[in-house]
């Protein structure tokens, strides 16, 4: 697990590139099988990574996939911060892939997900 006393907005801001405030965009989660973990609001994004807010405690491991409701994409990410429900995220373009099933991207951009048996 990420240490959350490292980066955190209130602690110092360490960001490369400025972040903006996203107009409640919503996203999931993801384990690195895109399994879903979570629901999420995005709250502010650059490209370097992005801010979250959780809809329900969660346990996220330290390297996650993001899932962005309105682009049907998955980012890779590892964990920077944690505090509560907020969660900031940086983005690992490398270990994107552009192979990921139709039938977990299907699964994910509905509007409710539910698992599968």
């Amino acid at each position: 697990m990420v240490d959350t006393d490292k980066v955190h907005p209130a602690s110092g801001d360490r960001r490369h590139d400025q972040r903006r405030r996203t107009r409640l965009r919503s996203g999931k989660v993801v384990d690195a099988d895109n399994r879903f973990i979570v629901e999420c609001q995005i709250r502010e994004r650059s490209r370097e990574g992005a801010g979250l807010l959780l809809v329900r405690p969660a346990t996220i491991p330290d390297r996650v996939g993001l899932f962005d409701d309105a682009e049907l994409k998955i980012k890779t990410a590892e964990i920077i911060w944690r505090q509560a429900l907020e969660v900031g995220i940086r983005f690992t373009a490398e270990l994107d892939s552009d192979e990921i099933k139709e039938s977990d991207l299907a699964a994910l951009s509905g509007k409710f997900y539910a698992v599968g048996k």
